[in-house]
């Protein structure tokens, strides 16, 4: 059964997505207005973690918009006694680019929570580590073929928490249990950008793959952010606290 289907048109082609069996699928294709079909021409998977029956709109300066429901992935009876289940995951510009491929990224209104950058380099044996006062982080890491593996781990008490690898010789990304193939060069935006937030965290990819993670073990002062390289390349990091949208969220 499909659930929240989204159908418009966008960059001159339409664009099909749905939800279902714990996954969202996108499809961009031709659509024929006299005999109402739709001919899908290429596929992929929105969103390869925690996140679920999307929608979109259209702002008035004309970007189409996506939110998405980001799920749960600890037992029903932690989150009952919690008192929440699910949040809704950051906002992310949709787009297509020139061969049907869909692009996101996140929406220049997150960029106004920013507090101060920090930057850094890394290179081969020589990562960058930071603890982390408060678990609201946004981090931006360029990337190119250029670059063996690019590494981004969470360390809890010295014990890793999660773990994020981009391979980029072996044209994959693994984040715990899930693989994936690289998408293809040239990347629209050639970066990873990551968002953290208390449990969540919400990975772009080149601008066209995405990975929402669900961590409970890290703690605010207690949580230790690496980034590393391997096999050839250095690496620039931007890292910034992120300012809470509410004084008043739930944030476990």
């Amino acid at each position: 059964m499909w659930e929240c289907p989204d159908f418009f048109e966008i960059d001159k082609t339409h664009y099909l997505q749905y939800s279902t069996e714990g996954k969202v699928t996108w499809t961009t294709g031709d659509y024929d207005a006299h005999a109402h079909t739709y001919t899908p021409r290429r596929r992929g998977v929105l969103d390869h973690g925690a996140y679920y029956a999307p929608k979109t709109f259209v702002t008035p300066d004309g970007r189409r918009i996506l939110w998405g429901w980001i799920t749960e992935k600890r037992p029903e009876a932690e989150f009952s006694a919690a008192g929440w289940s699910g949040c809704m995951s950051l906002p992310r510009v949709l787009s297509v680019g020139d061969q049907g491929q869909l692009e996101m990224h996140p929406a220049s209104e997150v960029l106004k929570l920013r507090g101060p950058e920090e930057k850094a380099s890394v290179d081969i044996g020589k990562p960058f580590r930071k603890k982390l006062a408060d678990l609201r982080q946004e981090l931006y890491v360029p990337v190119s073929f250029t670059v063996g593996t690019a590494t981004v781990r969470l360390f809890v008490a010295g014990k890793e928490a999660w773990q994020l690898t981009v391979n980029i010789p072996g044209d994959s990304v693994h984040c715990g249990d899930t693989s994936f193939p690289l998408p293809q060069f040239p990347w629209p935006r050639p970066a990873l950008h990551i968002f953290f937030d208390a449990s969540v965290i919400e990975t772009f990819i080149g601008g066209r793959e995405a990975i929402t993670s669900r961590v409970y073990t890290l703690k605010p002062g207690e949580t230790e952010l690496e980034v590393s390289v391997s096999g050839r390349g250095r690496l620039d990091v931007s890292l910034w606290p992120m300012m809470a949208i509410s004084a008043d969220r739930m944030t476990t």
